[in-house]
């Protein structure tokens, strides 16, 4: 973020990022070389907002993490090479009247991660005009937050 944007109260950085088919096997252990890697770019971008596509549902109760917590865990709060700054992520449970799945083919596979220092005031699953033929397989994730000032 820019120097100037940094001194506006609401200046933000969000990522979007299409990361296919990370799986919970995957996630759930460290050392996989594709998840290093696209933990290595979201470190060298740092967002404060991160929109993760197509992680595999996996929902985590009780000990057990999910797989976005585990991505986050092991390959996000880890640095990924030398100078880089692991980052911290709130895996975001995402409320909807009609469950939790982001997608057309009734998977969550979509997540709104924001930085340990932004307040989540809402997020949800938008569902309108489904019925009538929805222009993509995912749903779209919204989330309103609060940037701490500088």
């Amino acid at each position: 973020i820019s120097a100037q944007a940094a001194a506006q109260d609401a200046a933000i950085r969000v990522m979007t990022f299409n990361v296919e088919d990370v799986r919970h096997a995957q996630a759930k252990e460290p050392g996989n070389q594709r998840l290093e890697r696209l933990a290595e770019v979201i470190q060298r971008v740092r967002p404060n907002l991160l929109l993760l596509n197509e992680i595999e549902l996996f929902q985590g109760t009780g000990l057990h993490l999910s797989t976005a917590q585990h991505f986050i865990k092991n390959y996000l709060m880890t640095s990924q090479t030398q100078g880089l700054e692991p980052i911290n992520f709130t895996s975001l449970p995402l409320r909807s009247s009609t469950g939790t799945d982001t997608s057309s083919f009734r998977l969550r596979v979509d997540y709104a991660l924001p930085s340990s220092d932004l307040t989540v005031l809402d997020s949800g699953i938008w569902r309108h005009g489904a019925s009538e033929g929805f222009a993509s397989d995912h749903f779209p994730v919204w989330v309103d937050l609060i940037a701490p000032s500088p």
